[in-house]
This record gives structure tokens, sequence and C-alpha cells, in this order.
């Protein structure tokens, strides 16, 4: 693995711990929200405490996420297997977008190049101007000015 799919990864365990702590907070608001419920009255409130210790584990029988999913057997859940998926799929879109990137870069460079030519050829034309009107005893013409009474 090397150093930009470590990074990748790295991203997507970041993402995946906010989006767990976010579902946390929201499923505590949404638990405390649950357990204060309002009377027929409006100024009366109670809680209601019914067992709030969470219930076992059921055990895992090595069957799929759903009941009907058949049992894995390679050793591989279907947790596993979407992970590798998105991985797979992330990576594909990522080198691609390096390579499109690559592809901008280079056509980047010949336009600035091209830029650059132009305006020295544009540099050459000023000078040969300034040069022929030197020559032909011609000055550039005075600008009007506010100042000008005439």
């Amino acid at each position: 693995m090397d150093e930009f799919e470590r990074r990748q990864l790295a991203e997507l365990f970041r993402e995946d711990d906010r989006l767990r702590a976010e579902l946390a907070e929201w499923m505590a608001r949404r638990e405390a929200e649950a357990s204060v419920q309002k009377s027929e009255r409006d100024d009366i409130l109670y809680r209601e405490h019914d067992n709030n210790a969470p219930a076992a584990a059921a055990a895992d029988d090595g069957a799929g996420l759903c009941a009907t999913d058949p049992p894995a057997e390679d050793g591989e859940d279907e947790f596993t297997t979407a992970i590798e998926k998105f991985t797979e799929t992330t990576t594909r879109a990522l080198e691609d977008d390096a390579r499109e990137l690559a592809l901008l870069r280079n056509e980047n460079r010949e336009l600035k190049a091209l830029l650059s030519s132009a305006l020295e050829k544009f540099a050459k034309l000023e000078g040969r101007v300034d040069a022929l009107t030197a020559l032909l005893g011609q000055q550039r013409p005075k600008l009007w000015t506010p100042g000008d009474v005439g």
C-alpha cells in the first residue's frame, strides 16, 4: 500500500469516526426526547424509566447481514466485500482524477509557453514601431489633459 492509499484510508476512517459520533449524538438526543412525555395537561411532565440496561448481543451464527443471507463461505462478510468494492472504486476514481490533473497541468504549461512567446513577439513589434516612429521623425501625439486650455 503506497502513501496515497494510506492517506485515502486515513481520510475515510476519519469520516467514518465523524459520522459514527454524529449518529451517537443523534441517538442520544432521540432517546432523551423519547423519555420525556407529555401528559394530557400541558404543565405536567413525567419520565418513564424502562429497563435501561442494554440488551445482550445476539450470538454470531455466521449468517449474513439479514436472516435470509447465506453465511459467507470464504470467511468474508458482506460488509468487508462492500468496503473492498468501495475502496477499489474510490481508488480507480482517484487515479482517474490524478491522470486528468496531470493532463491539465501539461496543457497549462503549453498554454503558458504559447502566451510567453506571444508576449515576446508583441514586445519586439512594439520596439520596432518605436524605432520606425523615431526614424520618421514623428513624435507621439500629446494627449489632451484637463489642465490644457487650448
